[in-house]
């Protein structure tokens, strides 16, 4: 389908590095997450007013039975109108939370728990809302 082409299209150039990879299907999954994460953020705006535009993403991971499927978090953005984006997805971390993998390339800086995550930027006044 058409969708599916458009994907592959844009995959293909990673197609050598992910049949390198040591998980294969865990490889793919990622490149395709970068190329969807890369296509929403051309076309989000924040064109509507004073409002904020929250950008929730990650790898959907569907399980045969017995197993129930997980989801893996991988964006949780605060986008505003005339501000830069805040990036809290570490409000998101457990102490006991796995690396973050940012982008699948091999340089991606990959965050090891929630203080590393932190911004010098991100405070409760960027998001507008109160600490708890």
């Amino acid at each position: 389908d058409i969708q599916q082409s458009w994907l592959r299209d844009r995959i293909a150039p990673e197609v050598d590095r992910i049949a390198r990879a040591d998980d294969v299907a865990a490889a793919l999954a990622y490149a395709a997450y970068d190329v969807i994460n890369d296509s929403i953020d051309m076309i989000v705006n924040t064109d509507f007013g004073t409002g904020k535009l929250i950008l929730i993403g990650g790898i959907q991971i569907n399980l045969g039975a017995p197993h129930e499927d997980h989801f893996l978090p991988m964006r949780f953005e605060i986008k505003q109108s005339g501000k830069e984006p805040v990036d809290v997805f570490h409000r998101l971390c457990a102490d006991d939370a796995p690396p973050r993998v940012m982008k699948s390339s091999p340089e991606a800086p990959t965050i090891g728990d929630c203080d590393a995550a932190t911004s010098a930027t991100d405070t409760d006044d960027d998001v507008g809302y109160a600490s708890r």
